[in-house]
């Protein structure tokens, strides 16, 4: 990213921090990382940002505004009239940022944003057409002019802004724009060194609304994708412009240190099981057991008023009312609706057993998907749904997590 801005741009500061909004200690190759980012030239200026949880509420968003004020701030300080706030896995190519700039001089823009296009697991699997959210496109406010009142702030979500964009990404405007289709940021979505990493976005993502399905089941499924598979979203292989995965190996970016589970098997619709040991490995035993379970889970929530049983909900399930508050908005999807098991994989999370599965609710027969993102409520049949389950120590698997996927 840095590469291709620092032609176009005059200042370049990075905001980083050690511990994360959660208490998180930062990766062990982050500070060489800066290191090696500031002898090559191509930032100016670095800033550590402390987290203090003591000043704020659990709302991580506070801190997402902040740490863009202090850049801002930093832009300000060093005379800058035009700033970018961005974060670190979005890329925009030298050439369209120029095109950018020549546009928001020539009409006097004061605040800018563009279209977004995903990435899936690697720099070279493109999501066919531009990112979306709420039904809407999702924009990536680009360009603003530097103004004595600008400040950025969490409180923006029902702010009447200009489009559709993160809340702490929204400053005040007047003249706005949004680039035509030609100008667009590319969105390295889950695309991260190694699993652990992929795994640390989802730890420690600022967004106000968690995800019902835990963060280590999410990136189970993630990771067990690959380009081709009968589930998940569909890409369209392009060539790694930015050299992401070429710049993992500048240094040991692929470590996994601490690891907090292992992949013990997956299992997919075409029967095929892929081990990450031998097939001794007697952890395999219980892929039939997961699959009875997750199979009598979803015959459970299609023939009942009520969706999963109580007592097959998992005592440690911090979002028991998120999964039933899911159940009922989605009722009329799951009706007449002929559940499959697309994807199991188990792993060993602290001596325990953990279940992360994929189910298609659209029967045996799944087309290619023409259409990436669709706002559920208005169609017919759910897409992949995750369920996420634990064997506690009762010897019982139960459910911990519930969501739409993709």
């Amino acid at each position: 990213m840095l590469a291709s801005l620092r032609p176009e741009v005059d200042y370049i500061t990075i905001i980083y921090q050690r511990v994360s909004y959660g208490g998180r200690g930062c990766s062990s190759t982050l500070i060489d990382t800066i290191d090696y980012l500031t002898s090559a030239g191509l930032i100016d200026d670095v800033y550590e940002y402390e987290v203090d949880p003591s000043g704020y509420d659990v709302n991580p968003q506070l801190y997402e505004a902040e740490k863009r004020n202090i850049g801002l701030e930093m832009a300000r300080t060093y005379g800058a009239t035009h700033f970018i706030s961005l974060d670190a896995d979005e890329f925009i190519e030298s050439s369209v940022l120029a095109l950018a700039k020549e546009r928001t001089i020539e009409h006097g823009f004061d605040a800018t944003a563009c279209k977004l296009v995903d990435y899936w697991i690697s720099p070279k699997n493109q999501i066919p057409g531009f990112g979306m959210a709420w039904s809407d496109f999702l924009y990536i406010p680009l360009i603003y002019q530097i103004k004595p009142d600008s400040h950025f702030t969490s409180k923006y979500s029902d702010w009447d802004f200009f489009c559709v964009a993160d809340t702490t990404r929204k400053l005040p405007y007047k003249n706005p724009h949004c680039f035509e289709d030609d100008v667009f940021v590319h969105h390295m979505l889950t695309v991260r060194a190694s699993k652990e990493r992929l795994l640390s976005k989802y730890l420690n993502r600022s967004s106000y609304i968690p995800p019902v399905l835990p963060a280590e089941n999410l990136v189970d499924l993630y990771w067990a994708w690959s380009a081709g598979e009968s589930w998940g979203p569909a890409v369209n292989l392009r060539d790694d412009i930015f050299g992401i995965e070429k710049s993992f190996g500048i240094l040991d970016y692929n470590d996994k240190a601490d690891s907090r589970n292992s992949l013990t098997a997956h299992f997919c619709d075409n029967g095929f099981l892929r081990n990450s040991h031998d097939n001794g490995n007697p952890l395999n035993e219980f892929l039939g057991e997961c699959s009875e379970f997750f199979n009598n889970v979803s015959a459970e929530i299609v023939g009942s008023l009520e969706g999963i049983p109580a007592h097959q909900i998992s005592k440690e399930c911090e979002d028991v009312e998120c999964i039933r508050d899911f159940f009922v908005e989605h009722r009329h999807l799951f009706l007449n609706a002929h559940p499959r098991i697309k994807v199991i994989v188990l792993t060993e999370d602290h001596l325990r057993l953990r279940a992360s599965c994929l189910i298609s609710w659209r029967g045996a027969h799944v087309s290619k998907r023409e259409t990436i993102r669709t706002d559920t409520s208005t169609i017919i049949k759910l897409n992949e749904t995750g369920f996420a389950a634990v064997k506690e120590k009762d010897g019982v698997w139960r459910v911990c997590g519930f969501q739409e996927m993709w």
